[in-house]
């Protein structure tokens, strides 16, 4: 069900653990840290749901679908700010 990218990362056999991307010196001209406000947190929600990523999608089965009907008809602590229109499930976000 998801779609993603799968990364093949160096083993150390003898220390028996994996080398993050970020201490491989190929790689770190291509690593890009990305930042995320606190505050950003409720609008990026929305709108990863307005694009069908949600727990249901990121987790398919019974407890992700579960978790988004919950999220769906609940606030979360970030949303105190968010308007829903119940009759059709829309957001708004204030300007």
């Amino acid at each position: 069900m998801q779609a993603g990218y799968f990364s093949v990362h160096k083993y150390l056999e003898k220390e028996r653990r994996f080398v993050p991307f970020d201490k491989i010196a190929l790689y770190q001209s291509r690593l890009t840290k990305v930042i995320i406000a606190r505050a950003a947190f409720a609008d990026i929600r929305f709108r990863l749901d307005q694009y069908g990523v949600n727990y249901s999608t990121v987790f398919p089965g019974l407890d992700g679908l579960s978790r988004h009907i919950e999220w769906l008809h609940s606030f979360l602590g970030d949303e105190k700010n968010l308007r829903r229109s119940v009759a059709d499930m829309r957001w708004e976000i204030p300007n």
